[in-house]
């Protein structure tokens, strides 16, 4: 999740909560007067769509390992040395994270040839765009679409 994003999980009546996880929340003060707080915004990943997992076994190891450590961190004993501890930390997650989801692109070369070489799909919308070009499909709309990211 990036800021201003909205993150919620639908129960519906009767049935039981099956998702489990962890979330980070950091404040922008924590990030004031860092090195990150300029970096963070390079990171591509943050637009990433919620309904395109990346993550393998190792992936969800490593990511998991560097939160334990933040949350150590954060349950310790505040010194002048824990706001640097966790901000490394925090650059780290981060870089994992943008190594993980650049990966995925390598992966998934077969997948975008696929997608490069078959643009017919169901809906005619690219028929429909030559014939009406004000109901062009828009890059969100496609990407929704074929079930993947805006950023392909």
């Amino acid at each position: 999740m990036a800021p201003g994003q909205v993150f919620g999980i639908e129960v519906g009546e009767g049935e039981e909560l099956k998702h489990s996880g962890w979330v980070l929340f950091i404040h922008p003060d924590f990030l004031w007067k860092t090195p990150l707080a300029k970096t963070i915004k390079q990171y591509e990943y943050f637009d990433y769509s919620v309904n395109e997992p990346y993550s393998f076994r190792e992936e969800e190891t490593t990511i998991t390992g560097i939160i334990q450590n933040i949350e150590q961190e954060y349950h310790s004993n505040i010194d002048k040395f824990s706001q640097n501890v966790n901000i490394a930390q925090l650059e780290l997650l981060l870089t994992y994270a943008e190594r993980f989801y650049q990966r995925q692109f390598i992966t998934r070369k077969i997948t975008n040839h696929k997608f490069s070489t078959g643009w017919r799909y169901s809906g005619g919308i690219f028929s429909t765009a030559k014939i009406y070009p004000e109901k062009a499909a828009t890059v969100q709309y496609v990407a929704e679409k074929l079930n993947i990211s805006p950023n392909y």
